[in-house]
């Protein structure tokens, strides 16, 4: 083999080792703020959320001076009709002088209840009982772009989907379009695909586009606390030559 040959597989091997680590920092990053909205925004403990099908996490949060040793911990879950089993627990360190609990599944139930309890030296300290499927957090849709189309008045609306293993078919979209300052909108659902025409646009109008996510069928919604939503907002003003984004 060459020198060439090596220093084009070195070079290679380098882009795609940046790739992997960019991909693992976005990830992280993601977690990390569905951990910050749920321990904002959910009352209850532990606090938990699916991000695929073998993607679930709970937690909960103790000060830092009162906490105990990780051993001190248990986490066992139970799924209907069946034996329960237990969660092996990871300690991080938070802001405030805060330690955060950690159980990652990559088993998981849906459509059945799931019993979950914290006991700590043998003492309940956290107890819930859910439904898997109705804790899914998404990740927003991202790069959502506008374009035009050889149609008046007509824009092109495309974006890439979350990153959602093993349910890619099962996600639908809703798109919500205004006019600036407009409290009014066009709602359009979108299955199927990434990219929409929206048709009958004013000229000249500043229009806010929403875009946001969730699974067929289900009651969930797009990156943020149960009930609340992230969204990617594109405004846009169609000229005679061109769409400007901002």
């Amino acid at each position: 083999m060459t020198c060439g040959h090596l220093s084009r597989l070195l070079a290679l091997h380098v882009v795609f080792c940046a790739m992997g680590k960019a991909s693992i920092d976005q990830a992280a990053r993601n977690h990390g703020k569905k951990v910050s909205i749920l321990l904002r925004e959910e009352p209850e403990n532990p606090k938990c959320f699916a991000q695929s099908r073998k993607d679930f996490t709970c937690f909960w949060e103790e000060d830092e001076e009162r906490s105990g040793s990780l051993d001190q911990y248990s986490f066992t879950y139970t799924y209907q009709n069946e034996n329960s089993s237990r969660c092996p627990l990871k300690m991080l360190p938070a802001a405030g002088g805060k330690r955060l609990f950690f159980c990652h599944l990559n088993r998981i139930q849906m459509f059945v209840q799931t019993d979950i309890e914290v006991h700590r030296e043998g003492r309940l300290i956290h107890n819930r009982s859910l439904l898997i499927e109705l804790v899914f957090i998404l990740d927003p849709p991202a790069n959502v772009t506008v374009s035009r189309t050889a149609q008046p008045l007509q824009l092109n609306l495309s974006w890439v989907p979350p990153a959602l293993k093993y349910m890619d078919d099962s996600m639908i979209y809703e798109v919500i379009y205004t006019t600036a300052g407009s409290n009014v909108g066009q709602v359009e659902a979108v299955a199927a695909s990434s990219e929409l025409i929206l048709r009958g646009l004013q000229p000249g109008q500043m229009y806010k586009i929403r875009v946001r996510v969730k699974l067929d069928g289900l009651a969930t919604t797009a990156t943020g606390a149960p009930g609340a939503t992230r969204c990617s907002w594109k405004h846009c003003r169609q000229s005679s030559t061109s769409s400007s984004c901002c």
